[in-house]
């Protein structure tokens, strides 16, 4: 079947799918009313569709075999907020599959429960979700017995696994919109290849992009009809040089316009404050080093996505705030003055009220806001 109809009434609940309910419902409503962009209906909609998608997040907490890959905390599910200046606030959030049987000999990388959580996620759309390029993709990327065990036996030691899938969900005016992201490095350690590339990029001594490397991580994103479906294509690199930002996002001088000089000049206004360091105000080419230099999810994520509409690839540039913050204070004051200095009204206060709201006394399902890492 190729698309997904639209959600149902739950039938019954599992203790689990109880579990994360009681755990993250009530931030996730919290959430959406300090976003301020619904209506109440809207509002009340889209947190019936979000219950239902909680299933997919498998046992509760200790998982007895994994952890989730998707957080810097090991939680399953992670929100953010988009902001433009052309329109309001868009909510979205991120969830990881899981079931019992993920991390355990039998499923080390979770292939057995992609299909079925698709189904899930897709079924809470209220938008045509397409699973033919994902299926397709899922196909490709499957390991067979000989390529897990392979795999396994050349993961990184600071990884306990890889995941094979994840799903991304937009929430605009009263639409819900799917993403599935899935990648290839589960498949691409089974394989022939005995090493993995530590970079996306290769840099030369200016800390400018040069020739591209396979990408650590490569997620296309797809769960539209074909002819509208658009792909991103995810590569990290070390370096988080304003002068490599600048060639990452113009694709080497290929594409510069005057849109993309001017999302450059406002993005190098904050680029101190979103790694932190006031030494980058004055320096393109200071390279700010992690503050876990061990952990993979250091220097810039960087996104090339790739339609029919647009005639070059459309770049972001992504920031692992806990990599290049001490602790939650630190993230909260920076991303406020940030958006301070953008003159978004989540700046002045709006911001840190909504962590207040949403993290005061417990931060999404056991941690403090205070000193902990970001």
């Amino acid at each position: 079947m190729d698309f997904v109809t639209p959600m149902s009434e739950a039938t019954s609940r599992s203790a689990d799918h109880q579990y994360w309910s009681s755990c993250l419902v009530p931030k996730f409503q919290a959430y959406i009313r300090q976003n301020g962009s619904y209506t109440e209906q809207q509002a009340a909609d889209h947190v019936k569709a979000f219950d239902c998608m909680l299933s997919v997040l498998g046992p509760r907490l200790p998982h007895p075999h994994t952890g989730a890959l998707l957080t810097h905390q090991g939680i399953p599910v992670e929100f953010s907020t988009n902001l433009c200046d052309k329109r309001q606030p868009i909510m979205r959030f991120e969830l990881e599959p899981l079931d019992a049987q993920t991390g355990s000999p039998s499923d080390p990388f979770g292939e057995g429960c992609l299909s079925s959580s698709f189904a899930t996620v897709a079924g809470a759309m209220n938008t045509p979700a397409d699973r033919r390029w994902s299926d397709q993709l899922r196909t490709a990327f499957a390991l067979s017995a000989d390529e897990k065990r392979i795999a396994n036996s050349r993961m990184p030691p600071h990884m306990d696994r890889i995941s094979l899938g994840y799903f991304g969900i937009g929430l605009d005016g009263d639409k819900r919109t799917m993403k599935f992201y899935t990648s290839h490095m589960a498949k691409y350690l089974g394989g022939e290849k005995t090493a993995l590339s530590s970079d996306a990029f290769s840099t030369s001594t200016t800390g400018r992009a040069s020739t591209p490397r396979r990408p650590r991580y490569s997620r296309p994103s797809i769960a539209a009809p074909p002819p509208k479906a658009r792909v991103k294509l995810y590569g990290r690199t070390h370096s988080t040089a304003f002068s490599s930002v600048r060639d990452i996002v113009t694709l080497g001088g290929r594409a510069v316009t005057e849109e993309t000089e001017e999302s450059l000049r406002r993005l190098r206004s904050i680029w101190h404050l979103l790694l932190n360091d006031p030494r980058i105000r004055d320096d393109d080419n200071y390279d700010r080093p992690p503050l876990d230099a061990k952990f993979y999810r250091k220097g810039l994520l960087v996104s090339f996505e790739v339609s029919t509409v647009n005639p070059n690839p459309e770049v972001k540039v992504y920031v692992p705030f806990f990599q290049y913050h001490g602790n939650d204070a630190e993230c909260a004051r920076n991303l406020e003055q940030a958006c301070t200095l953008l003159n978004w009204d989540w700046g002045h206060g709006k911001y840190l009220k909504m962590l207040e709201t949403l993290l005061s006394p417990t931060c999404m399902i056991a941690q403090p806001l205070n000193d902990s890492a970001g």
